[in-house]
């Protein structure tokens, strides 16, 4: 890849850089980074866990992982296409029931960022 998908500025020309990654810092017990590496739990059951995301670009932006399923990428949800549309309903159900209980039934989060 010679340029950007995103901005077109041409790779040839730019240094090599890296991001942290938050994810598998917690999973070796890594604190810190660039920037200290903190979560912020919204909901925890056995399958699940749904937590602020670090590095968020909104008042609402939340990350929902499975705690007894590895999935290393978007390929895996389809080597059983049922199990994985399970796996990915279960993630929305959770997500979805933690912003419907902790932030649109918010009064003062409604009337701050959604009036």
């Amino acid at each position: 890849m010679h340029q950007c998908n995103n901005c077109c500025t041409h790779l040839t020309e730019e240094t090599i850089s890296a991001t942290d990654n938050v994810l598998m810092s917690f999973v070796f017990g890594i604190q810190q980074g660039r920037f200290p590496f903190t979560i912020s739990i919204r909901a925890c059951t056995e399958d699940l866990l749904v937590f602020d995301d670090p590095l968020c670009v909104s008042v609402c932006h939340l990350n929902v992982i499975p705690t007894k399923v590895y999935i290393p990428d978007l390929r895996y949800l389809f080597k059983d296409p049922l199990r994985g549309r399970e796996l990915v309903a279960a993630m929305l159900a959770e997500v979805d029931a933690v912003c419907l209980k902790q932030h649109w039934a918010d009064e003062k989060f409604r009337n701050t960022y959604l009036a």
